[in-house]
């Protein structure tokens, strides 16, 4: 486990794809018991991107700051960003990382994006999360991984450019200057409190966050539903972008999450997990980033 004091290396990936026989193994022990989500062991997630998972490397970082955010006195049950802020381009733009574990890069520009619109007059931006990969220096690696951290630092910075203006390449390239306009932030990273109140407040107030969370094998065979950790190894750390939440009897409680898998990954490129530190087994709500916005 990984702490908001040791915020999190994605640098070099030490873990290869899981055989097919012990995707199998898995799909059989996860779907024989009650759960929430459907197992697939014939899914390609495994294949396609345990490679590009990140491994940690706790450095203290001794600025660390967290929201302010005021806990609301009213928080509804379910929210979906891509419901309630229908205008909004940025929730519907599933990005595919292919090969490069840069999903710190995706996830920032992701947030970004979203915190942007919320903000009011960019429902079509997309911030480009190739500008991180190639300018962001520092620790950060490009599609050998990076901090999330680095990433809200940097756009606080120097700013941040639109995906038009630099296409996703899902590969290392070469920052150069430009007069393309900039996106900035009015703060460096902030960590998010791991309480659930808290984190809700955040979202609904200032918009999305980037999430940092524990892979296991069995996420590999997600094909739908509210994920838990059920079996299966460690494989590495993946970051995503929380957007909402949710809750029925049938299904427990859930957070709503944007990957960077493709579209086909999960529910149309998102999938849902569990709300809890004790409920999800992945440390999900312990690895919370985001940064205040320049509207």
């Amino acid at each position: 486990m990984y702490s908001l004091l040791a915020p999190i290396l994605i640098v070099g990936i030490t873990a290869s794809s899981i055989s097919p026989s012990t995707l199998a193994s898995i799909s059989e022990e996860v779907n024989r018991l009650p759960n929430t989500f459907l197992s697939d062991p014939t899914l390609p997630w495994s294949e396609r991107f345990s490679s590009t998972l990140l491994s940690n490397h706790p450095i203290p970082k001794t600025n660390a700051t967290y929201t302010t955010v005021e806990v609301l006195f009213t928080i509804p049950d379910n929210y979906d960003l891509r419901d309630d802020h229908s205008s909004c381009a940025s929730p519907n733009k599933i990005f595919d990382q292919g090969s490069c574990g840069g999903c710190w890069a995706l996830s920032v520009a992701g947030s970004l994006s979203d915190r942007f619109c919320l903000s009011g007059g960019y429902d079509e931006l997309i911030l480009s999360p190739q500008d991180l990969l190639d300018c962001v220096g520092g620790s950060s690696k490009g599609c050998n991984g990076g901090f999330t951290e680095d990433g809200f630092d940097y756009v606080s910075d120097e700013g941040i450019r639109t995906l038009d203006d630099v296409p996703f390449e899902a590969e290392d390239g070469f920052c150069e200057t430009s007069d393309d306009k900039k996106y900035f932030t009015q703060s460096w990273a902030q960590y998010v409190s791991s309480d659930e109140e808290r984190i809700m407040s955040e979202v609904l107030t200032n918009g999305s966050v980037s999430a940092v969370f524990e892979v296991f094998a069995d996420f590999f065979t997600y094909a739908g539903g509210v994920y838990s950790h059920v079996t299966g190894d460690y494989a590495g750390l993946h970051a995503v972008v929380l957007t909402g939440w949710g809750e029925s009897e049938e299904e427990g409680k859930w957070w709503i999450v944007r990957n960077s898998w493709g579209k086909d990954f999960g529910e149309g490129g998102y999938f849902r997990i569990k709300r809890g530190l004790d409920e999800n087994g992945c440390n999900f709500e312990g690895g919370l980033t985001t940064a205040m916005i320049k509207g």
